[in-house]
């Protein structure tokens, strides 16, 4: 994989999901590794493109070590569209911390139990800190759970994808229409 997004050069895909796909690149100015979420050009609904603005609104509102740090964002220009057939123009990008050692969801290793349960109190930890400021998430699964290394800028468990997620002001309650989103396969009976 090869193109530019601003000043950010572009490394290798490390994931797709169902509204974008996701690339390991290089702040150019500085050399840091980072994580480019970037809308696919294929789902580009009006849905689709409020909740990525919602991942990113709710998402730079909380500053935790268990949390996915957002440092940029914005939408490609022709300039980079003309860098990489895979990059379109006004395609919105997430500029964030690199996770090197990918999600929970394409861990090879068996966890065992202290393993499991680091990984069970770190999440719990991001969820108390986004609660505290009113964001619910909707949409914990093992994909959306990065695994840091000590290569990373803060090497943590890491909850991610912050799209789905709700900024509740005071008590959410039947009467509010609050929708049921999030991944069938992991949501609550």
């Amino acid at each position: 994989m090869s193109g530019k997004v601003g000043a950010y050069k572009l490394e290798d895909q490390l994931g797709r999901g169902g509204m974008g796909v996701v690339y390991k690149a290089i702040h150019e100015p500085t050399g840091l590794p980072v994580a480019i979420k970037m809308m696919r050009k294929e789902p580009a609904t009006s849905r689709a493109h409020s909740l990525f603005l919602n991942e990113i609104t709710q998402a730079s509102k909380l500053n935790h070590a268990n949390i996915t740090s957002i440092f940029d964002y914005g939408e490609t220009t022709l300039e980079d569209a003309r860098s990489s057939d895979h990059i379109h123009v006004d395609q919105p990008y997430i500029v964030m911390e690199l996770a090197r050692r990918g999600s929970l969801d394409v861990l090879d290793d068996v966890l065992v139990w202290q393993d499991l349960y680091g990984i069970i109190q770190s999440l719990l930890k991001a969820l108390a800190h986004a609660h505290a400021r009113g964001i619910l998430h909707r949409d914990i699964k093992p994909g959306n759970i990065l695994l840091g290394s000590t290569e990373d800028l803060r090497p943590s468990i890491k909850l991610t994808d912050f799209g789905l997620a709700f900024a509740q002001s005071g008590g959410v309650s039947p009467e509010t229409g609050l929708r049921i989103v999030g991944t069938p396969e992991y949501m609550a009976p």
